[in-house]
């Protein structure tokens, strides 16, 4: 599986369409719909993570792979966000494991966005070196470290973007 990261910076109207899905329906439309719009017509507005969302999300919460917001915030919302709109497993959904969705307003959007811009190589640097291999799965090296700092910095312009125009955030993930 690619295990692919994308982040969405969507407005109110966008959003009402994404969570007007059932649990069944809203992959589909997340891939047919606004993947299809972002990467055609609103490129800036989102952000791919390639396969370093993983990586960035143990950092940042701790090496927790559930929902449960482990990890200091607003760090821990990076990744999983605010609500999980699909795959979330510890809600009873356990059919859910092949695609991540999560959902943050815009409040948490500027929390997280002021958190990631203060936040130096070095300080994360120490979160990637305490992701647990075990857990993560995939052997830490330099060459992953800067893999996974450098798709996080080049996610910066969306976060920035979201909060200068009040939008949400939508992080999607294919497993």
């Amino acid at each position: 599986m690619a295990c692919l990261g994308v982040m969405f910076a969507l407005n109110e109207q966008e959003v009402k369409q994404l969570t007007s899905q059932s649990r069944t329906e809203i992959v589909d439309y997340l891939k047919d719909e606004l993947e299809e719009e972002f990467y055609d017509k609103k490129a800036d507005y989102l952000a791919e993570f390639d396969k370093s969302w993983f990586a960035t999300h143990l950092a940042f919460s701790n090496n927790d792979t559930t929902f449960e917001k482990n990890g200091d915030y607003p760090l821990n919302h990076t990744i999983y966000g605010e609500k999980a709109l699909y795959g979330n497993k510890s809600s009873g959904h356990d059919e859910e494991e092949d695609y991540i969705i999560t959902l943050s307003s815009p409040a948490i959007v500027k929390d997280v966005y002021d958190a990631l811009s203060k936040l130096t190589e070095v300080d994360f640097r120490a979160k990637y070196d305490a992701i647990d291999e075990a857990v993560y799965d995939y052997p830490k090296s330099e060459e992953d470290f800067y893999y996974s700092w450098d798709w996080l910095q080049k996610s910066l312009k969306v976060w920035k973007l979201a909060i200068e125009k009040g939008l949400y955030v939508v992080f999607s993930a294919d497993q």
